[in-house]
């Protein structure tokens, strides 16, 4: 019989709390760089885009080398401690130093030159840290529910740290800073500090107090190219890759343009407003349903299994998409809130339900090739996202650029705020629907994860391990 091991409460809390950082290094790069240099810097969107799409030249080799580099890594301190304890540190430091573009350099080479810069090394900045802090959290459980439990404690703490940045770019705004797009700047330089303080204080707990399982468990050298390729031809590994890809096409491309769609149409050019409503409430709501995660994961794993439950999160998530348009109309914020509020617990689930299928097929492919490689398949994952969310970024600056958005109105003319909400509804649904197409062939389930766990706790006896 299968004696599945969890580590204990205190391990779990250290190692989750790392989400906050990753939260905040996040939400820099795609909350609210995109947004702060178009209409606080009024730098063009379209170069804007530029400067994001351009990091992924450089992450094409970075993430998975990184994974593998990590995977294969024999330190005192383990794989994984080394790159969250660095990347944590040179985080707090970029997030802060990124405001600093001179406003006279915005409109020329320069200022491109220094976003771009910039882009580039947060970019692969995070992608090493998530790919550290994840595949360590894979090592935490290998019980088919409570690796729920496991990523549910993780975006709990995303969610606290979702409480300040729905309302960072209000706080940015006050008069103490000054009036102005000028003062918007100078708001987001005085934060930054603060976010910076919160990123190393959380990011260092995990680097300096988490311990390994599996540190020594790669004992023969088997060539990058090799193993990326066997890591591409898992098949539930390809099917959630293919999700990704779907889901986080739709959203990013939405994601590019919601935000302006809300400020100038569904918020009529009200910033206060919108950072009230959409940004302020949705924090404090999704750290609710983080809070209320955490003991509900692994109850809600083992009623629906991860299977039927990511197949149905797909499908309400598909729902919610055709509806947007629908509910996402001009003065209408509350409606809006509402309606996102009622869809907002199936894509926390399903969320959770995503990330806890990983350490399965990690296991999968343990069973299958005898390593343990939860370094690559996390940097793989996290590469494809970014991809995914800097292609759509750019191209959600062109769509900008093309829809006639001129970052120098306060009120955008209507036919412009009709083709900008053209643009940002159709991928958002034609995504979820492709998502959840995908969803229906992915094949784990929960008696195929006892067979590969009960065959490694075999191959672990006769090894020794």
């Amino acid at each position: 019989m299968h004696q599945s091991f969890t580590a204990s409460n205190k391990a779990l809390h250290t190692w989750a709390i790392g989400g906050m950082a990753d939260y905040w290094m996040s939400a820099i790069i795609y909350s609210f760089l995109s947004l702060v240099f178009v209409t606080s810097y009024e730098m063009n969107p379209a170069r804007v885009g530029v400067a994001m799409m351009l990091p992924r030249l450089v992450d094409f080799v970075v993430d998975p080398m990184m994974g593998r580099f990590s995977d294969n890594l024999h330190t005192r301190w383990g794989r994984r401690r080394p790159f969250i304890v660095a990347t944590t540190v040179l985080g707090a430091i970029l997030v802060t130093a990124i405001w600093w573009v001179p406003q006279a350099w915005v409109n020329d080479w320069r200022g491109f030159a220094m976003l771009s810069g910039f882009s580039i090394v947060l970019y692969a900045n995070l992608g090493v840290f998530q790919m550290a802090h994840g595949a360590l959290g894979y090592e935490l459980s290998d019980d088919y529910q409570q690796r729920s439990k496991v990523q549910a404690l993780r975006a709990f703490y995303l969610g606290i740290g979702s409480l300040g940045g729905g309302y960072t770019y209000w706080l940015a705004q006050r008069e103490i800073f000054g009036q102005g797009h000028t003062g918007e700047i100078n708001g987001f330089r005085c934060l930054s500090v603060v976010i910076a303080v919160f990123i190393l204080v959380f990011g260092l707990i995990p680097g300096f107090a988490c311990r390994e399982r599996f540190e020594n468990i790669n004992r023969a050298h088997v060539s990058i190219w090799k193993a990326l390729k066997a890591t591409l031809t898992n098949r539930p590994f390809i099917i959630v890759l293919l999700m990704r890809f779907t889901t986080v096409l739709g959203s990013s491309l939405f994601g590019a343009l919601a935000a302006y769609v809300c400020i100038y149409s569904v918020y009529r050019g009200d910033k206060q407003w919108f950072n009230q409503v959409s940004a302020g409430w949705n924090g404090i709501a999704g750290f609710i349903l983080g809070w209320a995660m955490v003991p509900l994961a692994a109850p809600i794993t083992r009623w629906l299994g991860k299977r039927r439950g990511i197949i149905l999160c797909c499908g309400l998530m598909a729902i919610s998409a055709l509806l947007t348009p629908f509910y996402m109309r001009p003065g209408c914020p509350y409606l809006l809130f509402a309606v996102g509020l009622a869809f907002m617990p199936v894509s926390t689930v399903l969320g959770n339900l995503l990330a806890s299928v990983m350490p399965d097929i990690c296991d999968l492919d343990e069973l299958i090739h005898g390593e343990r490689r939860e370094g690559l398949f996390t940097a793989v994952m996290a590469f494809m996202t970014k991809l995914e969310s800097s292609l759509c970024i750019g191209l959600g600056g062109g769509l900008l650029a093309l829809s006639g958005f001129n970052q120098h109105l306060q009120q955008q003319p209507q036919d412009v705020l009709d083709k900008m909400r053209l643009y940002a509804f159709t991928p958002l649904i034609v995504g979820a629907l492709g998502t959840f197409a995908v969803a229906c062939f992915f094949p784990l389930n929960r008696k195929t994860m006892d067979d590969v766990r009960a065959k490694l706790d075999e191959r672990y006896a006769l090894r020794n391990v």
